[in-house]
């Protein structure tokens, strides 16, 4: 659920919001850095059944994210991460 997830991925970083689409979440958070600490930690945790994968939003997504590059040195801008 989004509180499971939620209270999940807070315990690496401060997580300001979560959108659940289908079997898809993203997850937005106020730090890059923790952002990254918190896939390293959670990739693979089993959640309802299944490994949890996580992937950061792409280059000039719909929302105008730009990050990924896969958290490269210049990185940058909102911290959305999709959490499955």
């Amino acid at each position: 659920t989004e509180q499971q997830l939620r209270e999940l991925v807070a315990q690496h970083a401060n997580v300001i919001s979560v959108v659940m689409k289908g079997t898809f979440a993203f997850v937005n958070t106020s730090d890059k850095d923790a952002a990254v600490l918190a896939r390293e930690a959670l990739m693979g945790f089993p959640l309802n059944g299944g490994p949890l994968r996580i992937n950061f939003a792409k280059e000039s997504g719909r929302l105008g994210t730009s990050f990924d590059q896969t958290y490269g040195p210049s990185g940058g801008g909102p911290n959305h991460g999709r959490f499955r």
